[in-house]
């Protein structure tokens, strides 16, 4: 059953990942799924389905909040829509294998990869370690490659591709918030295509609760995605006004916060 303590998590969840992705192309995933793992049982979801469910709900308030999001750093002019294009074809492909892979591989096994890579990345960037400074890109297979990774990993974890793609540019000295804008514009394809696969498999689910489609639980969704889109563009005001150091710093404290986080859920 819902109760106001529910929503008010839910709120709380939408607002605090709103702002981070609206500042660094990502926060709501790494916030809404482990929480959602934890409250859904609550509400009435059975346990079976709860990791999708959480996943796909997480995915959607992503989704909504980074439309949002994403027509502020267009007008902002922070989207480069060449890379954005030679992202795109790899990240498609591996939000599908991820979205459709999630059912089958232990969840465990995904959060401890995930975390030690997101405590590489963190440290990385707060330390500034091994900067590669180079003014292009890696060939087109290579970025096929590490886009269709990114891709899968995120899809499968129900997170922003911006907690690993912003890094990746960043490394390539693509400027930071121009590697936000790009990322954040990302997500919504592949958050979209990877919906589209989770929806149709959730269909055929009998645990499914009132008020879903597929794995998409509606009355969270309501409220992350409600509080997400409007603190979001919160964190784009704040992003106009703080520098690229900082940014990184902010950045990367993210990264092995979550790490730590994940370790302990």
């Amino acid at each position: 059953m819902l109760t106001m303590s529910h929503v008010f998590v839910f709120c709380s969840i939408g607002a605090i990942g709103g702002i981070f992705m609206g500042l660094i192309g990502t926060g709501i995933g790494p916030i809404a799924v482990p929480m959602l793992i934890i409250l859904l049982p609550f509400v009435g979801v059975n346990k079976t389905i709860v990791a999708p469910m959480a996943v796909a709900t997480s995915l959607m308030a992503i989704l909504l909040a980074t439309i949002v999001s994403s027509i502020l750093h267009f007008k902002n002019n922070k989207i480069d829509l060449n890379l954005f294009l030679s992202l795109l074809p790899g990240s498609l492909l591996g939000g599908v294998l991820g979205s459709g892979l999630i059912i089958l591989i232990p969840t465990y096994l995904i959060s401890l990869v995930f975390c030690i890579l997101l405590l590489f990345i963190g440290l990385k960037m707060c330390l500034n370690i091994n900067k590669k400074i180079t003014s292009s890109l890696p060939n087109h297979k290579k970025i096929f490659l590490y886009s269709a990774g990114i891709g899968c990993v995120c899809n499968m974890l129900g997170v922003s591709d911006g907690i690993l793609m912003v890094p990746f540019l960043n490394r390539y000295n693509i400027p930071i918030q121009i590697a936000i804008g790009t990322a954040t514009a990302l997500v919504i394809p592949v958050s979209l295509i990877g919906l589209i696969v989770l929806v149709i498999e959730g269909i055929a689910s009998s645990y499914l609760p009132a008020y879903s489609l597929g794995y998409i639980y509606f009355p969270a969704l309501f409220f992350i995605g409600l509080t997400g889109c409007l603190f979001a563009v919160v964190g784009i005001i704040l992003s106009k006004n703080i520098s690229e150091q900082i940014l990184r710093k902010i950045f990367g404290f993210i990264m092995i916060g979550l790490s730590i986080k994940m370790i302990f859920l």
